[in-house]
């Protein structure tokens, strides 16, 4: 295993838990992108799918991301609309317009934020 500076990161080792880690949590997302109770909003597995995007986002932004198990941006796309459409069919009777139209801004904003980490992986790949 290689060290080649004083950082937290800077080694093999730390690497490969970087690595790890972010695969572990690309998979939870993954999977509840797939599962019909994480676009339900009163159900918890909403609410740990938005974590879970929040934790994902901040890793990234603080250069403790691995994007190499993010899946293609093409898988993405379809996952997401149907996430998006489940959503808004269970949320019509849950809120009133103004609120859901503000909750969908920051879903499409974060789901924006994935699909650039999904880019950034596809370019990686390709590289």
């Amino acid at each position: 295993m290689g060290v080649w500076g004083s950082g937290n990161l800077d080694s093999d080792g730390a690497l490969d838990a970087v690595a790890e880690r972010s695969g572990e949590l690309i998979e939870r997302i993954w999977t509840a992108l797939q599962t019909s109770t994480s676009w339900e909003a009163d159900e918890s597995e909403h609410d740990e799918l938005f974590v879970d995007l929040e934790w994902l986002l901040a890793a990234d932004a603080g250069g403790c991301l691995s994007v190499w198990n993010m899946p293609p941006l093409a898988a993405l796309e379809p996952v997401l609309a149907m996430w998006l459409e489940g959503w808004s069919a269970y949320y019509d009777g849950l809120a009133g317009p103004e609120f859901k139209a503000e909750r969908r801004g920051v879903i499409d904003a974060t789901f924006q934020r994935l699909r650039e980490l999904s880019q950034r992986r596809d370019e990686q790949r390709a590289e």
